[in-house]
């Protein structure tokens, strides 16, 4: 049984300290921070811990709250502040969080500067850690002595002081926030207004550009029973014989199914159990079952043109390039206008001249399936982008949010760049020259159009490059 204590007893806990808090709550709500936990509710190191929006989704902000004057020469505030230490330490770089020290008063505050904010020095942190880090368990101590040093001093080169009484933070707070837009107040209705804005259309006539490239498969596919009932004994025998097969699907009824003209040639004759069937595609009873098949195809196509698919989905990658060493190097492609695109960027730690390890692999990246709207086949291009640990196997989940969070550009969202982004992906997937082009006999077959665009009597008015994204305010759902 899990036990939550609520209001859990903490050090300097009364009514004079809570009520400090209440007034730094109000003046970063003012800056635009929302709480998200509270010591006296949860009992956590942190007396409070913020996010702010408008500055970094995600970031957390920790808060310590001292209602008294605070020196270099408290020791209890030295050994608080190496426990946020130790926190911080523990996570990785993308997720550490930003430390607040909220006081009354700074005592000595050129002795007090040498060891917090930006203009501390290193043997005042040094000396400072080696006091409090004997009292801290074993454990924590083994963090702080393992870790590289100027991650130490970059923490506390990033401490904010910020000193204020309970009157000024009040009255600060009562003030900014007739007028601030940072305010949760304010954010909300200013995001309400623009949404309204934006949701006004421009009468204007204007060619909406989908990312959608037309795609007329061929009309028949072929089935066709071979004497094995299951993929990995298929790919099995043929790896073994040295021998290159045509894309197929293996289907419940234990045929396999390819758009290969298996009347024509039939690379699997020596496995056959019969005669291949052809089968026209409008008479398919099961439209996704043609999607699988159609994917399938693409997928090998895709292979060719040396771009790695994501396990158990219809995302596509580039993986980077190795020197004559084994170290990542970035990967360059040439787009349709004969100029290089990074397509793969790996990302270093380590200052230059020093031995640096690999941070993270971004991947520009592509997920590419073939849909049907409007008894249409169409190909959906949605460029995306990957992070990975090692360039092959991608980041999921909070990992990913997080690296995304840091390296997020607004600029990449914009509908020019987005237009330009899914034209690469079009002309590098389908229009550019691969290898094993000539054994892929039934690409002939297939055919694919120009993006798909209709015209509108409106246009949406188009931000500010310098604006955020509406999206920026919460997580973009996908459709599928």
């Amino acid at each position: 049984m899990t036990i939550h204590s609520i209001g859990k007893t903490r050090e300097s806990l009364n009514w004079s300290s809570e009520n400090y808090k209440e007034a730094i709550r109000e003046y970063l709500d003012t800056e635009g921070y929302s709480q998200i936990s509270d010591s006296f509710i949860e009992g956590n190191l942190a007396d409070m811990v913020f996010i702010n929006p408008s500055l970094s989704v995600g970031e957390k902000t920790l808060v310590e709250s001292k209602a008294t004057s605070i020196s270099s020469a408290d020791e209890k505030l030295a050994l608080e502040v190496v426990k946020y230490l130790v926190e911080w330490l523990k996570l990785d770089p993308q997720e550490r969080f930003k430390f607040f020290i909220f006081t009354k008063s700074v005592t000595k505050k050129v002795e007090f500067k040498k060891h917090y904010g930006s203009d501390c020095g290193k043997k005042s942190v040094q000396s400072l850690i080696s006091i409090a880090k004997e009292k801290l368990d074993e454990s924590s101590q083994e963090i702080i002595e393992t870790a590289d040093f100027k991650d130490v001093f970059n923490f506390f080169r990033k401490i904010e002081i910020w000193e204020a009484t309970y009157e000024v933070l009040k009255a600060a707070a009562a003030s900014k926030r007739k007028y601030s837009k940072l305010s949760l107040e304010g954010y909300a209705k200013n995001l309400i207004t623009e949404v309204t804005r934006r949701a006004q259309p421009i009468q204007k006539k204007t060619t909406l550009i989908s990312n959608l490239v037309e795609l007329t498969p061929p009309t028949v596919y072929y089935g066709l029973r071979l004497k094995f009932s299951d993929s990995k004994s298929i790919y099995r025998h043929y790896n073994e014989m040295g021998k290159q097969i045509p894309p197929f699907l293996l289907g419940k009824d234990d045929l396999i199914y390819t758009f290969h003209d298996l009347k024509t040639e039939n690379p699997f004759s020596d496995t056959a159990k019969g005669e291949p069937i052809e089968i026209e595609l409008d008479e398919a009873e099961n439209r996704q079952f043609i999607v699988w098949l159609i994917n399938q195809h693409l997928r090998r196509l895709f292979y060719l043109k040396g771009i790695r698919r994501a396990p158990d989905s219809n995302i596509f990658f580039f993986e980077p390039l190795k020197d004559e060493s084994g170290e990542l190097e970035k990967r360059v492609c040439i787009n349709q206008h004969g100029k290089e695109k990074e397509v793969t960027i790996p990302y270093y730690k380590g200052e230059e001249g020093q031995e640096k390890t690999l941070n993270f692999v971004f991947h520009h990246a592509i997920e590419a399936s073939a849909k049907m709207y409007w008894d249409r086949w169409f190909l959906e291009l949605r460029p995306r982008k990957e992070y990975s640990s090692d360039g092959i196997h991608l980041y999921e989940g909070d990992t990913k949010s997080a690296i995304d969070n840091k390296f997020r550009n607004p600029i990449f969202n914009r509908s020019s760049n987005r237009l330009s982004s899914i034209r690469f992906w079009r002309y590098y997937l389908l229009e550019s020259e691969f290898d094993g082009a000539e054994n892929e006999k039934w690409f002939r077959n297939f055919s694919f159009g120009e993006l798909w665009e209709t015209t509108f009597g409106w246009k949406p008015e188009i931000p500010p490059s310098n604006q955020a994204l509406l999206e920026e305010y919460g997580e973009e759902e996908d459709d599928e």
